[in-house]
């Protein structure tokens, strides 16, 4: 594993500080990461010199989760969501303000982006007000409301995409009140739900528990949610358990997936002083990072067409993220 966060990201400030962070890899070779922080700005960075790219402000207050997708033209959007109820879309590149969706009640803690085959990109997001809404990036048409729970009680912490080769879209969300977790699976192209999983962890109180997704070239779906110190990973199409792997002790954290392309699914998990790399369907542990730890622990990973990783970690201080290069051979 290689430290390649630019020097630029090296000094700490504290007006730079995320609560979020996001990756995407574009088909010339250049990297982008999205963050959001508690001044209702969202930033884009370019990662090989840690300048900023574009800064959008769109929320009155914290921009709680970020998300970026690649249009076939090669364009990238951005996605927001904050603690103001609001979920925008913004041109990455230009910083222009494409749309804003009203239809959550509360705050929106999760972002994420769908393709669907032959159709403008979804924007899922995941609020406080107990549902899950996808939206049609284009015309701002919200195409699917799955309700969780009670508003104000069953809140949606994370949400998670992944299509099929097939072109369908499945959707992943983790919920809690408090006393319990629950990670819901829906076929979001036929709207239906396919699984509600209930996930066993230590006590009372809010967790904030976090779920990925991602589809594999045979058509198989892996979920992973991370809740107190273990992540577990399920078989998305038959809700089956396929393993339970253990994290940190500490803070929240966070966890991601990537489809690399020999086929195998990888699972990054982040809490407390580190994070740890897997092989998904063996659980054979490729790598522990540890890097200090903090409230705040948030992952994203991206397969890059090598075979290697992106890994962006974040912690409290860090300004945006920490960056890693992974070669899992």
């Amino acid at each position: 594993m290689q430290d390649v966060t630019p020097a630029a990201w090296n000094k700490v400030n504290e007006g730079l500080r995320a609560n979020a962070v996001a990756l995407t890899a574009l088909a010339d070779g250049r990297r982008v990461l999205a963050s959001g922080g508690d001044d209702g700005t969202a930033h884009v960075w370019n990662t090989h010199d840690g300048e900023i790219v574009r800064s959008v402000l769109g929320h009155s207050e914290w921009v709680l989760s970020v998300a970026l997708t690649v249009l076939t033209g090669g364009a990238v959007l951005l996605a927001t969501g904050g603690k103001d109820g609001l979920a925008s879309i913004w041109g990455a590149k230009t910083g222009t303000a494409l749309r804003t969706m009203t239809g959550h009640g509360r705050a929106v803690n999760s972002v994420a982006w769908a393709s669907p085959s032959g159709r403008a990109p979804w924007l899922v997001t995941g609020s406080d007000d107990a549902t899950v809404r996808v939206w049609d990036a284009e015309t701002g048409a919200a195409e699917h409301v799955f309700p969780v729970g009670t508003a104000g009680v069953d809140l949606v912490s994370s949400v998670a995409t992944a299509v099929s080769p097939a072109g369908e879209v499945h959707l992943a969300a983790a919920s809690d009140d408090s006393e319990a977790t629950t990670v819901h699976i829906w076929n979001a192209t036929t709207g239906t739900k396919e699984h509600t999983l209930p996930v066993t962890r230590d006590g009372l109180g809010l967790v904030a528990p976090s779920v990925a997704a991602a589809a594999l070239p045979d058509g198989s779906l892996r979920v992973a949610a991370i809740a107190d110190a273990a992540v577990r990973l399920w078989d998305g199409h038959t809700g089956h358990m396929v393993r339970t792997l253990p994290a940190s002790d500490g803070a929240k954290g966070d966890v991601a997936l990537a489809s690399v392309p020999d086929g195998r699914v990888i699972v990054a998990a982040t809490r407390g002083e580190e994070t740890r790399i897997w092989d998904a369907d063996t659980g054979v542990l490729h790598a522990t990072l540890g890097h200090g730890g903090g409230y705040h622990c948030t992952v994203d990973m991206v397969a890059l067409s090598d075979g290697t990783l992106l890994l962006a970690t974040m912690r409290d201080r860090d300004t945006p993220a920490r960056l890693w290069h992974v070669d899992l051979s």
